[in-house]
């Protein structure tokens, strides 16, 4: 695995934003301006957004790509699904499966983590932080953290904010911008459409129509002169780089390094909910995925969206990772009439006891 190249963005993602309608959209080119060295050059997606064994890991014991391995699975349908999402079309399940991992990766995935995790670690009280010098370490904190915000970015309510026509929107090198402190996030889904993320504690997550669950989004409309302002924001909040159809329309937006401070990213600083509190809800993406693929009956109560490890195993699931010592709380989860509600409760009264032989025990 000595000098793998590995995505921090997805190069399907990051096609989204070429002018060229190439299939497979890797092959697209588009191009990357440089803030650093304020340079331009223009390449295929598949060849943007790249550092070496940012996610490889060292112990030999366990397969090198296993991290690497979990943004491919999502990925395979992230363009289809971004498109489907846009247009209305996309099942409750394929949002859960395929957009919610998306989003919840851009705050896991990029190499800022690479220096948050040491940080948090020194907040806490270590002066010398091996624990986080060792990459594997950092690597499968990545996957705790996947664990923690896939609930928090799941009941957060989602718009989709649409551009009349204009300049192409532009996509930054985190993949997202921050709103404001503990106000969400904007993410670029293509040079037409932002989706614009507003964290909740509750939140309707779906409803039964036409025969099916859909996913509960929300819609803004926005005139032409929006873009403009966007792509300042993008250029100003990009670490580095920033992607776009040309080169002309990137320059436009290439800020000197140091023209405006790097956005905040910890999940906590853009409004999620992290530590205890994400803690007892760190399994409710992985219930509301398994009722939805074994059907929700009429009436459900907490206690009736359990997990189905065989459903969940048909497509995209991240290594699962059991807290020590955690009982196991009830899924803020519950079916009103043709509605899904999600609720980010605190400390519950009674949390459920662990089952040792329950389907828990069984992965």
């Amino acid at each position: 695995m000595a000098g793998s190249r590995q995505h921090y963005l997805p190069a399907t993602y990051i096609s989204l934003f070429s002018a060229e309608d190439a299939i497979p959209r890797r092959t697209r080119k588009l191009s990357q301006g440089d803030r650093t060295s304020q340079k331009c050059i223009t390449a295929s997606a598949s060849d943007l957004g790249i550092l070496k064994n940012i996610y490889t890991l060292q112990d030999n014991s366990h397969n090198p790509s296993l991290i690497d391995d979990i943004w491919a699975d999502y990925e395979a349908k992230l363009a289809i699904g971004i498109e489907q999402m846009i247009d209305g079309s996309i099942s409750a399940l394929e949002w859960a499966r395929v957009l919610v991992p998306f989003v919840t990766c851009l705050l896991v995935r990029g190499p800022d983590f690479d220096e948050r995790f040491p940080a948090r670690l020194h907040s806490l009280g270590f002066e010398e932080p091996h624990f986080a010098d060792r990459p594997d370490n950092t690597n499968y904190a990545r996957v705790m953290e996947i664990q923690r915000l896939l609930a928090p970015i799941m009941v957060a309510e989602w718009k989709i904010v649409s551009f009349e026509k204009g300049e192409p929107l532009l996509l930054n090198d985190w993949g997202f911008m921050p709103v404001g402190p503990l106000a969400g996030i904007y993410v670029p889904l293509d040079r037409n459409h932002v989706l614009h993320i507003t964290p909740k504690t509750s939140r309707l997550v779906a409803t039964f129509r036409d025969g099916g669950w859909l996913p509960l989004l929300g819609s803004v409309h926005l005139d032409a002169s929006h873009r403009e302002t966007f792509n300042q924001a993008i250029g100003h909040n990009a670490k580095r780089f920033i992607f776009g159809d040309t080169c002309d329309s990137v320059r436009k937006y290439l800020y000197a390094q140091g023209d405006s401070p790097i956005p905040p990213l910890e999940p906590a600083h853009l409004g999620f909910i992290t530590g205890s509190h994400a803690v007892i809800h760190e399994f409710m993406w992985h219930r509301f995925v398994s009722a939805l693929v074994k059907g929700i009956s009429e009436k459900m109560e907490p206690q009736d969206f359990d997990w189905y490890f065989e459903g969940l195993k048909e497509a995209w699931l991240p290594p699962i990772i059991f807290p020590t010592n955690l009982p196991e709380y009830p899924a803020g989860l519950r079916r009103q009439d043709n509605f899904i509600a999600a609720y980010l409760y605190e400390m519950p009264v009674e949390p459920i006891p662990y089952d040792p032989q329950g389907p828990e025990a069984k992965t």
